[in-house]
This record gives C-alpha cells, structure tokens and sequence, in this order.
C-alpha cells in the first residue's frame, strides 16, 4: 500500500514518456538559446527594479535623541529674509586676444581697460611689447647688413666708421624716444620703471611711510605728472626752443596747489624733507659731517628758500647772479653761527672730496670713527709737508723728487699701519688717489 501523497505509479509513467518525446523533439541549440534568453529577462527586470528602488528611497536621517528633539521644539523656526538680488550668470561668447590687440598701442591700452584688466598688469604688457620692439629696432644697427658665411672671419661682419657713427645716431634717438613713448602711453618714468626690474629696494615705501597708502599713491602720481609737464619742455628745448621760465613757475604752482590738497601743513614739510631737490643735494654735500635731525632742519629750512627764491634766475642776468652768489654767503655764515665750533671743523670737512671718499670707505669697510681721523690727519700732515718741499726755493729738481718720493713713501707705510696690508689695497682703489700726487710736482688738486 502506498503513502496517500505518493504519486501515482501511472503518472508517473505517463510523465516520464513526455518528457521523453520533449527530448526528441527540442535540438541542444535551441535549448541553450532558450536558457540564455530567460537569463537575460531575469537580468533586465532585475537591473530595472534596483533602479526604481534606489531612486525613490529617501535618505534617512539617524533617529535625534529625546534631547535634540526637546530643543528642537523650544527653538523657534529660522527665518532667513534677504534682500539681495538674484544672482544671475551670462554666458558670453568665447574670448579671444584677438579681440583686444591692436597696432596702435591707445586703443590696445583702452581694450585692455575695457575688459577689466588691471592697471599693473596693463603696465607689465604694454612695457614688455614696447622693449622688444625697441629691441629689435636698435638690433638692425648692430650688423653691417652682409650676409653671414661661416668662413667669413670676424672683420667682415664688423661695422664701418659710417655705419658706426649712423648707430650712434639712431641709438641716441631711440633712447630718447623710448621714455617719452612710456610717459605718454603709460605716465611712468622709463629709469625708475626699468629699475624695478633689476633692484627695487621700494624706496618709495620708505620714504613716504609717514602718510597713508591712499596718500602715497596721490603723490607718486603727482611726481609722474610733474615730471611729464617738465621733460615735455626739456624736449622742446633740445628741439632748439629756449625754456619758458614762466612755464616751469605754472608746473611748480601747480605742485603746490595739489600738495596743499593732498596733505596737511605738517606733512608736506616731511614731504620736502625726503623728496626735494634741496633735501636731496645736501645728502650728497654733508657727506661726512653725520649732521643730527635738527641740525639738518636748519640747515635745509635756509637752503630751501634761497632754492625757491633763485630757481628762475637766468644765467644772462648778471645782477641776479650776483644776488644769488651773496645770498650762499650769508646761509654759509649762518649755518656756521648755529654750529659749536667743533661742528664748524666737521661741516669745512665736507668741502673735500677726499674726505667724502674716506667717509664712503669707512662706512663700507666699517671703520671706526678713530681711523677716520687718524687717515684725515695723515693726509693734512702730507700735503703741507709736500707743499713746503715744492715751495723750498734752494733745492734742486732732483733733490726736490726724491724729498716727494720719500713723503709718499712715508704716507704710505702710516696708512698700512692703521689700515693693515689687507684693506690698503681697496683703501689705494677707492680713496687713496690723493698718495699717488704727493710723488710728483704737479700742483696737488
């Protein structure tokens, strides 16, 4: 007897002779053809209820605790109200530089400006463009024109006195008209600009750090306007034209006027005590005599106004000359009334140019102020004992040279003493010209 659920022998039997028939009717392509079909449907419905099922399933969030939710529910909502305008973006055409070059260098500098460059990169593109041009325009008087042929030897392609001297010309003329070309376009001075490019220590800076940056660009840009207004005259003087001195009184009223609108009382003295012409001379002139901050002062405040009161004088007009030549008299006189007498010694000191070398020397070399003085001394004690040899009316020339050769000889061995064998050589190089006159009977300069 069989289990009620077991299949009936019979189907069994008749299942089994079906699937039989199915063996021999369905070939083995078309069986594997059909399994990799139904593989395929199974794929796709897969690949299509993932997506569905990624796409609509939210991020959820961790579950917030009890006490952010608390907090939350104390916290009133946020409400952000703001009344900027919508941001909105246009899309421009492609940029081209075509767009904006041009041969002629104003409409090049106002496409430049028109698309928003900024003024120093204008500058920086502008100058470079110039330079090589004129580059090339001074590289066409550097070859005399032939042909290069490598067995040719070098006087061949030298330059001939003709071309030589047309180079000088063309040469002269192009620097000339370089800076004004970058004065014009730009408004800058071509040898402070250049200068950047080699050593810029920002001098400006430093001498204007007494007032705002809005107040140092103001005056850079009054210096580079003053200047254009000046070397636009200086050119129409070299063109033969003589110099309009009331031309030059309108240019330095006009610097006075926007000075006055620039800064106050107390700056534009600072302002002059960096920068002018007057400040800048005596620099040079009191070399040596380490003036203090007062002293200065006084000594600049009575040479700027004889500056400003003689600086239209005519070199035709004698009596302004003569005006002139005893008004230096009297500051002389004056600066040396307001000296100790001690500092009366320093401030003769200065008139030497020997002494200047030496103070230059010492400072570079970093001597102490004691060589300074022992070196001034020997140079004193030199020169009269020269002098007193060449005024010696019974010796004779020959006698008198070799008393000459034995004065520098003996100048020589006390500036080793105090100077040592190292540093006599650049002493001899860069101060010591004066030795080298104390061996002969020229007249000392």
């Amino acid at each position: 007897m069989q289990p009620p659920d077991s299949p009936d022998p019979g189907t069994q039997s008749a299942c089994f002779r079906c699937m039989g028939s199915l063996d021999r009717s369905v070939t083995k392509s078309k069986f594997f053809a059909l399994v990799l079909l139904v593989n395929g449907l199974i794929l796709a419905g897969g690949y299509y209820y993932f997506m569905r099922f990624y796409k609509a399933t939210p991020v959820v969030a961790a579950p917030a605790t009890n006490d952010a939710l608390a907090a939350a529910a104390e916290r009133p909502p946020k409400v952000i109200i703001s009344n900027a305008p919508p941001v909105v973006i246009y899309q421009t055409n492609q940029f081209n530089w075509r767009q904006v070059e041009s041969k002629d260098y104003r409409t090049y500098i106002a496409n430049l400006r028109g698309i928003g460059c900024p003024e120093a990169t204008i500058k920086d593109i502008i100058l470079t463009d110039l330079m090589k041009l004129f580059a090339e325009r001074r590289g066409q008087f550097y070859q005399n024109g032939r042909e290069f042929k490598f067995w040719e030897t070098s006087e061949k392609r030298s330059l001939n006195a003709r071309q030589l001297e047309e180079r000088e010309k063309q040469l002269s003329k192009i620097d000339k008209e370089l800076p004004s070309v970058l004065r014009e376009l730009l408004g800058i001075n071509y040898e402070r600009e250049i200068n950047k490019y080699f050593v810029d220590n920002h001098e400006d800076e430093r001498r204007l750090s007494f007032v705002s940056e809005d107040k140092r660009t103001k005056l850079l840009a009054l210096r580079e306007d003053v200047e254009k207004l000046k070397e636009h005259l200086y050119d129409q003087a070299q063109n033969g034209q003589p110099i309009d001195p009331e031309q030059l009184k309108k240019i330095q009223e006009h610097r006075q006027q926007v000075l006055a609108q620039i800064l106050t009382p107390e700056e534009r003295v600072e302002y002059e005590l960096r920068t002018s012409d007057t400040a800048e001379r005596l620099r040079s002139q009191l070399v040596g005599f380490k003036p203090t901050e007062q002293e200065f002062r006084d000594i600049y405040n009575l040479w700027q106004a004889h500056d400003e009161k003689f600086a239209l004088v005519s070199p035709d007009d004698e009596n302004a000359l003569k005006a002139k030549e005893q008004d230096q008299q009297r500051i002389e006189q004056e600066i040396k009334n307001k000296l100790a007498p001690d500092r009366v010694v320093d401030y003769d000191r200065t008139r030497s140019q020997d002494y200047q070398k030496l103070c230059f020397f010492a400072e570079r070399y970093e001597l102490p102020p004691t060589t300074v003085q022992a070196l001034s001394e020997i140079k004193q004690i030199a020169e009269n004992a020269r002098q007193g040899l060449l005024a010696e009316r019974t010796m004779g020339d020959a006698e008198r040279q070799a008393g000459l050769k034995a004065i520098q000889e003996e100048t020589q061995r006390a500036i080793r003493q105090n100077l040592g064998e190292k540093l006599y050589p650049a002493y001899a190089r860069n101060a010591g010209n004066w030795v080298d006159a104390l061996g002969t009977a020229a007249v000392s300069p």
